[in-house]
């Protein structure tokens, strides 16, 4: 691997896995990150968990019972949310505002974009009710601005009520050569409809 190849992907990780040993898939070596994001997602218990087969959609989050509106069941994710993803070991959590459309797209802008370590995110969505599978990317970007790869989340979205939705996530990153490392990290948020008050 030229030295070149290294450097990205050594940006990359330190963009991806804030401060949590993970063994490289392609090198079969354990690297240590430093910053937020996406991409700092990658705690073991959460990915072990799925490996066991329980259910990381089960968290609850609290009824709001002062709800002053009803949503059309078949678009009960359209609209935008203010998306809390907690901190993880090593990985400091973060705010996020994600806007479901009607026609299946999504987009999402993070607390982080003023780091410059990651760009926007743009993706799709599908599913009723109260289950959804959800897909996006973003950008990655080194300390001196350059694009390093993009960053993959692959999120099982649950509608707890009309204005909360809680989610699990699974994340890859994709090199600028195409190559997918996938699973490279996972974790849950939770999000609270943005209603005219």
């Amino acid at each position: 691997m030229n030295a070149r190849k290294i450097y990205m992907a050594l940006i990359a990780v330190i963009i991806l896995t804030a401060q949590t040993v993970i063994a490289g898939p392609q090198q079969g070596q354990a690297i240590k990150g430093s910053r937020g994001g996406w991409g700092s997602r990658a705690a073991q218990s959460d990915l072990n968990a799925q490996a066991q087969g329980s259910d990381p959609t089960a968290n609850s989050i609290e009824a709001d019972a002062t709800a002053a509106h009803v949503v059309d069941p078949k678009k009960r994710l359209v609209g935008t949310w203010v998306i809390t993803v907690p901190d993880a070991p090593g990985a400091p959590g973060f705010s996020a505002l994600h806007t479901y459309g009607e026609d299946g797209t999504m987009t999402e802008t993070s607390s982080l974009l003023g780091q410059l370590a990651e760009g926007p995110a743009h993706g799709v969505w599908e599913g009723k009710k109260n289950d959804y599978a959800v897909t996006f990317e973003l950008f990655a970007f080194d300390p001196a601005g350059q694009t390093v790869g993009r960053i993959r989340v692959r999120a099982r979205v649950r509608i707890v009520n009309d204005d909360n939705l809680t989610a699990d996530t699974a994340v890859d990153f994709i090199e600028l050569d195409g190559t997918v490392v996938p699973d490279i990290g996972s974790g849950p948020f939770s999000g609270k409809r943005v209603k005219i008050n």
